[in-house]
């Protein structure tokens, strides 16, 4: 793992940043001075669009580099692994769907078909940065089928490289058929359903005093 001197005041404009949400930009990937990637935004917008009248597909967002001072060096590797499964906002609540969204890296030479029920998908290489600020590298991402409901559609990413540690989980919500309110409201019913509710974090938290109390008494019988 390589660690960085990504200078303070960078750090200070990235968290400032991700107060927003990234619209029709790349995932800006940075590496902090512990040698872990992390995103300029939170979370990403894109919308797929229909193409020659049989598919739906977009190649927004890439994935790059945009600011100097990022912490990455040319060379480095970047990659994605998908945490999760695929999240659909239906203007109203975030419910199941039986569409799929298929991502294809540069050069269509790895994809991932992500749906409501598939689990994490690991491994993507993406690119290998050239050292240049605006630097980004585009794959595909593609809803299937034709007929898939109007609504936002959310990939839930990782971002990955042999050189660093993978950043927290990113959002990235794809819009189909719906207007930009529609998808910020999808964002943010993403980003709600992926925040463990109290009562989960209380249960979590329970079961682990327990096991240290059960561990306290085979120790006392030992």
């Amino acid at each position: 793992m390589r660690k960085c001197a990504m200078p303070l005041m960078m750090l200070l404009v990235v968290a400032i940043a991700e107060t927003a949400f990234g619209h029709g930009v790349p995932v800006d990937v940075f590496a902090d001075q512990n040698g872990k990637l992390f995103s300029g935004e939170p979370a990403y917008e894109s919308e797929f669009n229909l193409v020659a009248g049989v598919l739906l597909t977009t190649d927004l967002p890439g994935i790059g580099v945009s600011t100097p001072g990022n912490g990455l060096q040319a060379g480095d590797q970047i990659g994605i692994d998908v945490v999760d499964k695929l999240l659909y906002f239906d203007g109203t609540n975030v419910v199941p769907t039986a569409a799929s969204v298929v991502i294809e890296n540069p050069g269509a030479t790895t994809s991932f078909t992500v749906t409501n029920t598939s689990g994490e998908q690991t491994g993507m290489f993406w690119s290998t940065y050239n050292g240049s600020p605006g630097w980004d590298a585009h794959g595909q991402f593609t809803l299937d089928p034709l007929s898939a409901p109007t609504g936002v559609y959310g990939l839930v990413v990782r971002l990955t490289s042999p050189s660093y540690d993978s950043s927290d989980p990113v959002v990235i919500a794809f819009s189909n058929g719906v207007d930009d309110a529609v998808r910020e409201a999808g964002i943010d019913a993403f980003q709600e359903a992926l925040v463990p509710e109290p009562s989960t974090l209380t249960l979590l938290g329970i079961g682990l005093l327990g096991l240290t109390f059960l561990g306290r008494g085979f120790r006392r019988q030992a």
